[in-house]
């Protein structure tokens, strides 16, 4: 047990230590004494020929797994008949750069997804920064923001904003409180009520700012924004204006509605479509939504743990921190879809990188 956590799970000794209940000498001892009776003597070495076959494989058995279950050290030494042992292929990875990674985590994307998007990258590859800002009156998204209104739950949204921490390997920290966090798919009950927000941005600033109190996200809900806070907003930013244009995503309970269609139609905005399953070419979900947490989080870092707001104080707090938000950072953020664009083409429609520059990883 102790191996297959080393050599397929690539757990420290000071960790295996602790689930066995054993001394980290002892775990030493026994994980060198196996490595031995792997292969007595003199290890295997390998080619760089060798090498390169083993990485051809390991691609063609992760494309034929499909997720489904891991492709490990000892999967790929079995299946290919290697001689060198466990830890001369990992050595071998680890010279070329090859370490066992988490998985990204996408959007699935269906054949029909890859030719709509690469059909898209086509048209708007070419398109200049200006023509982002210009074109588009306004880019729009829902977003379900939990709400954090004492000490306690605030540290639990501070943590999820950070992504790690220094420690020495084998130093024994990792399982130490100040060294783990939730993790982001728990349940956390924060003691208050959500709320889901209706957002747009254009022009340099958050334009439209709309709570949905008890109102489900529904096409009627949609139809009354589009006529009344949408509508109102468009016509303030761009009173010259009779029409506008609007992206949103392909939202078929709200956005795509026919209730939602005819509304749209009536306040004379017409819709810029994005693909199915591409929140990485909507400006909200790629840079908005995070800066606003970002920004939340900092505000909170130096309150008093017995600290404690209301509901209406923290939505109110919520709003002007999003109203806020520099026309700098905004223009940037729907620039970057130019480079987003170029980057889905390369990719042939599936999916692409966040991250740009290293302002641009940060927002990602």
């Amino acid at each position: 047990m102790a191996r297959m956590w080393s050599t397929e799970d690539g757990l420290p000794i000071t960790q295996i230590a602790k689930l066995l209940r054993r001394n980290k000498s002892a775990i030493s001892r026994q994980l060198a004494s196996s490595e031995d009776k792997e292969k007595p003597g003199r290890q295997f070495m390998l080619s760089e020929a060798q090498v390169d076959r083993l990485v051809k494989k390991t691609k063609e058995y992760i494309k034929q797994a499909k997720g489904r279950y891991r492709i490990t050290y000892a999967l790929l030494k079995k299946r290919t008949r290697t001689k060198a042992s466990i830890r001369t292929i990992q050595r071998a990875f680890v010279l070329r750069n090859i370490t066992y990674k988490k998985m990204r985590e996408k959007p699935l994307l269906t054949d029909q997804d890859v030719k709509d998007r690469f059909k898209f990258s086509v048209k708007y590859k070419g398109k200049s920064l200006a023509w982002w800002i210009k074109y588009i009156q306004l880019h729009i998204d829902c977003k379900w923001f939990k709400v954090f209104l004492n000490g306690k739950a605030r540290a639990f949204a501070a943590q999820q904003k950070v992504w790690g921490a220094f420690r020495g390997y084998g130093d024994g920290d990792g399982l130490k409180d100040p060294y783990v966090k939730s993790r982001k798919d728990l349940k956390y009950n924060t003691g208050a009520r959500g709320v889901m927000v209706l957002a747009g941005v254009g022009k340099g600033k958050v334009l439209l700012w709309e709570y949905l109190h008890k109102k489900r996200w529904n096409a009627k809900t949609a139809a009354e924004m589009y006529e009344g806070p949408m509508a109102k907003a468009l016509r303030k930013a761009y009173p010259r204006r009779r029409s506008f244009k609007v992206l949103e995503d392909n939202d078929p309970s709200g956005f795509k509605t026919k209730k939602a269609t005819v509304s749209k139609k009536r306040a004379k905005i017409s819709s810029f479509d994005l693909p199915k399953r591409s929140p990485q070419l909507n400006v909200l979900d790629y840079a908005v939504w995070s800066e606003i947490s970002t920004r939340m989080r900092a505000q909170e870092r130096r309150w008093p743990v017995n600290k404690k707001e209301t509901r209406e104080k923290y939505l109110a707090r919520l709003r002007r921190t999003a109203l806020r938000l520099p026309p700098k950072f905004i223009n940037s953020s729907i620039k970057n879809m130019k480079e987003r664009c170029q980057r889905l083409h390369k990719a042939k429609g599936g999916h692409i990188e966040e991250g740009g520059g290293k302002k641009d990883r940060e927002r990602s």
